[in-house]
């Protein structure tokens, strides 16, 4: 599979290739990594295993150890990486809280905001330059502005014109690229120091 990733990491779309891949098989593939990681995981788009993952049974699918370990660094012990009693307990809370009327008016009202505040601007501003935009880019600062200011409440201000680079939300790329690829790479090789230059030790900047 490993010169399958290869090819597909180097398509102009690779979210298009493994889709029509997902559908020549029906929807779910068994993908195994390079013979030197513990890559090994199943990718699905059909809404039957979907529904049996995340909520018929659950219960089943733990994430073990391994994975814990892994994603730790960037995610500690919250609800994507517990098991069993402690991550039915989060679900419930986080179910709670989305249930909330507040809560939802405070999701339609910071987008409200930020879709007539910053993206239309944004778009408006294209045009103006007659300058191409990376519309993924663009959603992706939208999602990001907005769950940092109704989880954090803090507005990182990452959707301007001009898309200028916010060294806090690079960071985070960087954090999420270094921990997937934990799980490609062997273990001897410092995967973080490769993907994260700039890692905070201490409250120290490591280069």
């Amino acid at each position: 599979m490993f010169p399958s990733l290869s090819m597909a990491l180097h398509q102009p779309n690779p979210y298009e290739l493994l889709s029509k891949v997902l559908c020549r098989q029906n929807g779910t593939i068994r993908f195994t990594g390079p013979w030197f990681s513990s890559l090994v995981c199943v990718i699905t788009c059909d809404p039957r295993n979907l529904e049996s993952l995340l909520k018929a049974k659950f219960s089943n699918f733990l994430k073990g150890p391994y994975f814990q370990d892994t994603i730790r660094d960037l995610l500690g012990d919250g609800i994507f990486s517990a098991d069993r009693d402690k991550c039915q307990r989060q679900r419930k809370m986080a179910s709670f809280e989305f249930q909330l009327a507040k809560f939802w008016k405070l999701i339609v009202d910071s987008l409200f905001e930020l879709v007539h505040g910053r993206l239309l601007p944004v778009l408006e501003d294209s045009i103006k330059h007659s300058a191409p935009i990376n519309l993924q880019d663009v959603l992706m600062r939208l999602t990001f502005d907005n769950v940092c200011m109704i989880v954090f409440g803090v507005d990182p201000d990452r959707l301007q014109p001009g898309l200028r680079k916010i060294p806090f939300s690079q960071a985070i790329e960087e954090a999420t690229e270094g921990t997937l690829m934990r799980f490609v790479v062997p273990m001897c090789v410092n995967v973080d120091a490769l993907c994260c230059p700039h890692v905070c030790v201490e409250g120290h900047e490591v280069t």
